[in-house]
């Protein structure tokens, strides 16, 4: 069976009736209809494209049979049920279907065809369609189906004429929430058997739930107002807004727009306007904050090139601060600098230490140079230092 799949806001679909959706290349008889009402193509489609548990959609007679079958035979691929409008039995309907499709068969004039697909019109839509509508509907009728194609005609309005409601035994085993949408005024299909349907739906989860459209008539999904009227209650059924709505114990969470992306928010009112007011004051004057970015859009200048002009500094000690003013910065590099000369100053006594000792002691093994400086133990600690200096400069001279 072909597979289609559309993309929306409530993410994928598939419809697996060709008959509801696009043109489809198999040969239409009475064993491909007869087939697409049985609920193993339905299991089939799920398994081909490993589809986890789905939320079945079933819209008008033939797919709402299949789907509660589908639901009582296969529990663990159906996570909830929606039927639009409820199927019934043959002697429940108030609408002579056999002798309409009659006429439209063996018409042999074009008014007995105009007459035939006017009470087609009326039976799918009801009595008081939009006039566009019906010379549209008319059209595709006489188009697609004209009494030259009568065998598929007389296949479909058998096979409509026939449908019975599932058993008491099929609907007593659907356990997962179920959405019955039906229209008050359905000639074809009276709303008794709607309230019928939730009676018998013993086991749904939280009971089923039905509800009615009002001045609905005949087919829900053909008329666009009705059809509009049912995704929103099919959309309100499926969402998750009930549940939060019983987290935060905020009934109005529940009546939110499920397209907005705000629908989810928990943020109280009061958070949401102290919110709105920065927000506010951010944006005001936003294109004419400061730019750090020069007219080429790169930055002003590289973060490692920034050390003179920062007014955060870190000196040689690991001492962190702030600069105060030009004049206090000054003061810190002089002392630096002064630093930086007195280690230096160091170095060059102590080098010109080495070279007068070099000069002025005789050649005598470094060991007589030590013994002499450990016998002035009272001499100050300046001689003391230039002593054991004395001593290592001597380990390095030939003896």
């Amino acid at each position: 069976m072909p597979v289609e799949r559309r993309q929306d806001w409530m993410g994928n679909r598939i419809a697996g009736r060709t008959l509801l959706t696009w043109l489809s290349r198999s040969r239409d008889d009475l064993a491909n209809r007869a087939d697409d009402r049985d609920h193993l193509p339905r299991r089939a489609i799920i398994q081909a494209l490993y589809l986890p548990s789905v939320h079945v959609w079933a819209c008008e007679v033939l797919a709402t049979s299949c789907a509660l079958r589908f639901a009582a035979i296969f529990p663990e691929m159906c996570l909830s049920l929606t039927l639009l409008t409820v199927p019934c039995n043959p002697e429940e309907s108030r609408c002579n279907l056999n002798e309409i499709v009659q006429s439209w068969c063996y018409a042999q004039e074009l008014g007995t065809v105009e007459h035939a697909l006017m009470n087609v019109v009326t039976a799918l839509c009801g009595q008081d369609v939009n006039l566009d509508l019906e010379d549209d509907l008319i059209a595709h009728l006489e188009i697609h189906y004209p009494p030259f194609r009568r065998t598929i005609v007389s296949h479909l309005g058998c096979l409509i004429a026939d449908t019975l409601r599932p058993a008491q035994e099929i609907l007593s085993c659907i356990t997962q929430p179920v959405l019955l949408i039906h229209g008050d005024s359905n000639d074809v299909i009276p709303t008794e058997g709607a309230f019928i349907m939730q009676e018998q739906l013993v086991n749904a989860k939280d009971g089923a739930k039905l509800y009615l459209i009002r001045g609905a008539q005949g087919f829900l999904g053909v008329v666009p107002e009705s059809a509009s009227i049912a995704n929103r209650v099919f959309a309100s059924f499926l969402s998750p807004l009930n549940r939060l709505a019983g987290f935060m114990h905020d009934p109005d969470i529940a009546s939110r727009d499920l397209c907005s992306p705000m629908a989810f928010s928990c943020v109280p009112p009061s958070v949401v306007l102290w919110r709105a007011q920065i927000f506010a004051r951010a944006a005001a004057g936003h294109r004419y904050a400061f730019s750090p970015l020069d007219s080429n859009g790169r930055p002003t200048r590289r973060y490692s090139e920034r050390l003179q002009e920062q007014w955060f500094e870190v000196d040689r000690n690991g001492m962190s601060y702030s600069a105060q003013s030009e004049e206090a910065r000054a003061r810190r590099h002089a002392s630096t600098l002064d630093e930086r000369l007195e280690a230096l100053s160091e170095m060059l006594a102590e080098e010109n230490a080495v070279a007068r000792i070099r000069r002025i002691i005789p050649r005598v093994p470094p060991q007589a140079v030590i013994e002499c400086v450990t016998l002035s133990s009272g001499l100050s600690s300046r001689f003391t230092s230039t002593a054991n200096l004395a001593a290592r400069v001597m380990h390095r001279l030939p003896v």
